[in-house]
């Protein structure tokens, strides 16, 4: 219970860490992405008032030379020192003149080239474009501009490779960063929630241990009490009608409180008991049989009919792993609530055998008063009973099937219900590992 308590706070606790180291880990990658998106569209910007200047001391130039400015041969070439090793270009003069930066990447400086003898428009805001350069893949931010004021286009190419690679890279190390992050995050969780645990243990333990000590002090003064009413019963004959009925009630309290200490005392030792690897393989119907021998005389009483058998197709014998005592109980409590819930002249039924999938599956069945279908996920609470009064009446405590519920889950087995009102109910144990081998 504790260790189920636990994993679910480690999950708690580190799912609010990773999220916290999620949101840190996409928040710093988002912003370098961005940082580099800003950079890239500054570099452009840059790039494009490089070039206009550039042409505009190249068109001072040639007015300077006294050569005509309408002449094509004299905007043949033009210096393209402003240019950075990443950066290409290519332009078109007002007289429809093309020119093209020298650049070792003959794929893009092609492209550049074809965009400006097709005047092909690429837009001013950037964008990117893949291409394959002896054999490997280069990324390029393109804008087209204008060249203004003296007319004519050219089309800029950044080459952002590198920042494509820097950010795959950011991400694979984010990646690894954040699984071990992710790791180290449920180690601490793991950690922290057990010192979280420790305060809860102890005053659980200080509750069973207070329990299991009432119960047990109860035991001796409950006894002493029964067996002087036991001793007053002798002489009930010689009593006024009123003081026999109420020696009757005090008996039946007595042993109403007598069956709740038994069952407090149970709890807590359930609560304090850990499963044991040293659990012995029993078979469930030699079990189930001798319970039921032991509970005829109650059946007879109510002239219940009490039957148990194999399930129909069982050919090996049903064996299951665990604590004989308790399952000897579990088997008890459920024959025990069937018997008093059923009419006189009703029916009990114990069947046990394998499914098809290889479970053992103990079931109980009766033709009793049944269950209502909202009742029913809350039967297993302690102290919980369906009709009060009834289960008072019947010296029911309403702990008996949430002995039976520990019991069931310390054997990692499981319970399904099954009930209609005025009808009966069928209680069916699932062990989830059968041994018939």
């Amino acid at each position: 219970m504790f260790e189920r308590t636990r994993r679910n706070l480690t999950l708690v606790m580190g799912g609010m860490i990773a999220l916290i180291l999620v949101l840190a880990t996409l928040i710093y990658y988002f912003i370098l992405a961005g940082t580099l998106n800003n950079n890239q569209s500054t570099r452009l910007a840059d790039l494009k008032q490089k070039t206009v200047n550039q042409w505009q001391r190249h068109f001072v130039d040639i007015q300077k030379s006294h050569r005509d400015p309408n002449d094509s041969s004299s905007n043949r070439t033009m210096d393209w020192e402003h240019l950075q090793s990443d950066e290409l270009e290519s332009l078109v003069t007002p007289d429809g003149i093309v020119m093209v930066s020298p650049s070792t990447d003959s794929t893009m400086t092609g492209l550049l080239q074809d965009w400006a003898l097709n005047r092909v428009d690429q837009g001013s805001t950037g964008k990117w474009i893949v291409v394959k350069n002896g054999g490997q893949e280069e990324t390029y931010l393109v804008a087209t501009y204008t060249l203004s004021p003296t007319g004519g286009q050219f089309w800029g190419a950044l080459r952002i490779t590198d920042n494509i690679r820097l950010l795959h890279q950011m991400r694979l190390f984010l990646l690894f960063l954040s699984v071990i992050l992710l790791t180290v995050a449920c180690a601490v969780a793991y950690l922290l929630s057990g010192r979280a645990m420790v305060p809860i243990k102890r005053s659980y333990f200080r509750q069973v241990e207070f329990t299991a000590d009432a119960s047990h002090e109860l035991r001796t003064p409950l006894s002493v009490m029964l067996s002087s009413i036991e001793v007053l019963e002798e002489h009930k004959n010689t009593l006024p009608e009123f003081e026999q009925t109420v020696l009757e009630d005090l008996k039946d309290e007595i042993l109403r409180m007598t069956r709740l200490t038994e069952s407090l005392l149970t709890l807590a030792r359930n609560d304090s008991i850990a499963p044991k690897a040293s659990w012995e393989v029993l078979n469930i119907g030699e079990l189930a049989s001798q319970v039921v021998r032991s509970m005829q005389p109650a059946a007879q009483k109510k002239e219940i009919s009490m039957t148990v058998a194999e399930t129909p197709g069982t050919r090996v014998p049903v064996q299951v792993r665990g604590d004989e005592d308790q399952l000897r109980q579990l088997v008890y409590i459920l024959v025990d609530n069937a018997l008093k819930y059923t009419p006189n002249g009703g029916e009990v039924y114990v069947e046990y055998g394998q499914s098809k999938d290889n479970k053992t599956i103990l079931s109980v069945t009766d033709t009793g008063i049944g269950i209502p279908a909202e009742e029913i996920p809350l039967i297993f609470e302690r102290f919980y009973r369906v009709d009060k009064a009834r289960s008072r009446e019947l010296g029911g405590t309403g702990l008996g099937l949430s002995i039976a519920s520990d019991i069931v889950k310390m054997h990692r087995a499981s319970f399904h219900v099954a009930s209609d009102l005025e009808e009966g109910s069928r209680f069916d144990v699932v062990f989830h590992r059968a041994l018939n081998r």
